[in-house]
């Protein structure tokens, strides 16, 4: 009956993640009754005839609309559920907000006991997660419209999530959560938040080498001292490399060139991933005007590092993709205009030259228009 129940706690199918029917075929053989597969709330690919994505949300949808319809005005609804697909996550937020659920809180349930594949996502093997995120829904009373869920495009999120990383790592975590698998709970919390999953797991890993060093299988800020064993005397993986280099150039600056010879001759038979220019750029401070690379300061280390630095670059790699033509969406005039005042206060001064010509004059006031020419008059000088 409609309106009669208190509480609701549920953990709805995964998406993709377990076929249930699947796992039930010899026990269902032996009973001689089987799950009508076209009704089960899962995603199948490897057979096409099963149910596809649309399927799934229909049927997510049709699930919440059901229990909406069950639970009392005012009352809550708990769901626990985790993918690392952005889609299936989008399914359950838009059949939440369908239903007419508002999204009221955003917790965690860590269940301690990792799972198989959960032991081989912490140690980096495989991309799965490790902790249920519990969606805590609120039915409005008699009179009352649910919250708007926000909405927000990949590239806003995407300044928010390395912001939000950035923070998480500022507060020195210990290795096993500086995982891919721990970095993106903090990245699907805040997309949560924004009300949207716009960014996959796979997509926010790609992100993470743009903005942070990746050592051993886990995860620093740029500039972050990573603990390596040795006097760095031999080499024979990425942090005994960087001992080495700092034990290098401790003594004496040197510019690219004249680590090289060194370089090739001290990795001949270590296994080394990452090429030299990048350890170099993740780890150390380059002189602007002799080019030379030295052991950076305290100061400088905490530029590298700061939460602020990796924020900038994450805004202007958004910007640099909108001029290449890359970006999904047309910014607004509006946005386009704190866009400029971004480049200018981060001394991007050509970014900001390149920007202003996108800007539609009819479309912003003419005060601002008038204040933002004037930036980019003196970007153009700058830049020259």
């Amino acid at each position: 009956m409609d309106s009669t129940i208190d509480y609701i706690f549920t953990d709805p199918p995964f998406g993709i993640n377990i076929f249930y029917a699947d796992c039930n075929l010899i026990w269902e053989s032996w009973l001689g009754q089987f799950t009508d597969q076209s009704q089960e709330a899962v995603v199948h690919v490897k057979h096409k005839d099963k149910n596809t994505l649309p399927d799934y949300a229909r049927l997510m949808t049709e699930s919440f609309g059901e229990m909406y319809c069950v639970l009392k005005p005012g009352r809550w609804a708990s769901v626990v559920f985790h993918n690392s697909d952005d889609r299936i996550w989008q399914v359950i937020l838009e059949a939440a907000e369908t239903a007419g659920f508002e999204l009221a809180e955003i917790n965690s349930f860590d269940k301690q006991q990792l799972s198989f594949k959960g032991i081989r996502g912490a140690k980096g093997i495989e991309r799965v997660t490790n902790k249920d995120i519990v969606l805590n829904l609120r039915k409005p009373s008699p009179g009352e419209v649910a919250a708007p869920n926000g909405r927000a495009y990949a590239d806003q999120q995407e300044v928010r999530i390395v912001e939000a990383i950035a923070a998480f790592l500022e507060t020195n975590p210990p290795p096993e959560e500086r995982t891919l698998q721990g970095l993106w709970n903090h990245a699907l919390y805040g997309m949560l938040r924004d009300g949207s999953v716009t960014l996959s797991m796979v997509q926010v890993e790609s992100l993470l080498p743009h903005y942070f060093k990746q050592v051993e299988g886990r995860w620093y800020l740029r500039g972050e001292q990573v603990m390596a064993g040795g006097l760095g005397l031999i080499v024979k993986d990425e942090p005994s490399a960087i001992a080495w280099l700092s034990r290098l150039l401790e003594n004496e600056p040197q510019t690219t060139g004249d680590l090289i010879p060194q370089w090739q001759m001290t990795t001949l038979d270590a296994p080394i991933a990452k090429p030299l220019d990048q350890i170099l750029e993740e780890n150390f401070w380059q002189d602007g005007r002799t080019g030379r690379w030295r052991l950076p300061t305290e100061k400088e280390r905490r530029k590298m590092s700061a939460k602020e630095e990796v924020a900038a670059q994450a805004h202007l790699r958004v910007v640099h993709r909108y001029l290449e033509g890359s970006l999904e969406r047309r910014p607004s005039d509006l946005e386009l205009c704190l866009w400029i005042r971004f480049c200018y206060n981060r001394q991007f001064y050509a970014e900001a030259v390149a920007l202003f010509p996108h800007v539609d004059e009819t479309r912003v006031d003419a005060e601002e228009y008038r204040k933002v020419r004037k930036i980019v008059e003196v970007c153009r000088l700058k830049s020259e």
